[in-house]
Parts: structure tokens; sequence; C-alpha cells
């Protein structure tokens, strides 16, 4: 077809290994899923990533012995019963070489993208984290202090952790989300003075 870049062997490397990658990931954490793999299609992608790795090691001397290396770290694994009987731990160890191995053909980029779904949760935690942190640190040298404006907060801020101690899973969570949106709005609206 007109316009239709064609594949090189670097290109059907990288889509084979990411396959590849996939099937060991379902094997490493036992997922059902593995259970619906075709065994013949296994076979042909196992194939043709020994042959992409083949071509490659012969076409580019700089980079031989990372494609023979790539080549040899797919042979042992012959079909599913292999992959299914292999130990956890030796498979762990296969995924995440697989990974670093994924990244470098994409050329650095990270392969492991966080799902959207994370966004808001990764976000909650960071700025929970940071929050109890500037809270760990008040807690530390409030003691110290003699100032009755130190004493003044340090009884607001033990007000407000019992309070939030004593309360309901909905209502932690429900507080956290507000401390959390304030110092989101603070440091937005401190950011867009500057």
């Amino acid at each position: 077809m007109r316009g239709e870049r064609r594949k090189t062997d670097r290109d059907v490397l990288r889509d084979c290994w990411g396959r590849w990658t996939a099937i060991v990931a379902l094997f490493t954490r036992g997922r059902p899923a593995r259970r619906r793999l075709d065994p013949g299609a296994y076979l042909a992608l196992r194939n043709e990533l020994i042959a992409a790795c083949r071509s490659l090691a012969l076409a580019d001397d700089a980079n031989r012995t990372f494609y023979a290396g790539l080549e040899e770290t797919v042979k042992p694994w012959l079909n599913f019963r292999v992959l299914e009987r292999t130990d956890r731990e030796i498979l762990t160890g296969l995924l995440l070489h697989c990974r670093l191995v994924e990244r470098q053909l994409s050329g650095g980029k990270s392969t492991l993208a966080v799902p959207r779904h994370w966004g808001p949760v990764l976000a909650i935690v960071a700025g929970g984290a940071v929050i109890g942190g500037l809270i760990g640190l008040v807690w530390l040298f409030l003691p110290m202090a003699d100032l009755s404006v130190l004493n003044t907060v340090r009884d607001a801020a033990d007000t407000i952790w019992l309070t939030i101690w004593y309360a309901e899973n909905w209502q932690k969570w429900s507080t956290i989300a507000v401390i959390i949106v304030v110092a989101a709005m603070y440091i937005v609206s401190r950011t867009a003075r500057a």
C-alpha cells in the first residue's frame, strides 16, 4: 500500500518482544487468561522473535552480542508448560529483564505506563505523603518551643488528629481529600502568581 512504512527487523523485534513480555507477565502473575492462550500462536511468536534476533545479530555488528543474548533469553521457553512449571521467582526475574529490554528497544522510553485511572490515586497518595511529612516535622519541633502560639497550634493539631483518628473510614478519607484539595489550591494559586 502507498504510504505504508515497511517494518524493519528492529520494529518486528520490538513488537514481538512486547507481546512475549505480556505472555511472560500472565504466567508470572498467575493470571487466568494464560489458560486461553493459543499454543500454536505462542510457538509462531517465539520463532518470529528468534528469527528477528538472529537477523539483527547478523546485520548489526556493534550490537551482535545484545541480539544474541535476547535470542538466548527466549530459547529455553519452548511452550506454555515450561512457563507454567517454572518457579515464580525465576519468572519474576525474567519479567524484569523483559521490561528492561522493552525499554531499550523503545529507545529508553518507559513502556510501563501508569493506567489513567491511577492518576488521581497517585496524586492523593503523594499529597498525603507530603502533608504527613509536614505534620511529622511540625510534631517533632513543636515540643521544643515554649511559645504560646506554637502551643496553641499544637493543641489544634492534637484536636484535629484525635478527631480524625476516632472518625469512621469515610470521614478519614474525606478529610484527607479536603486537605489535599486545599493544599493543591494553595500551590496552584502560588504558582499562578509567580
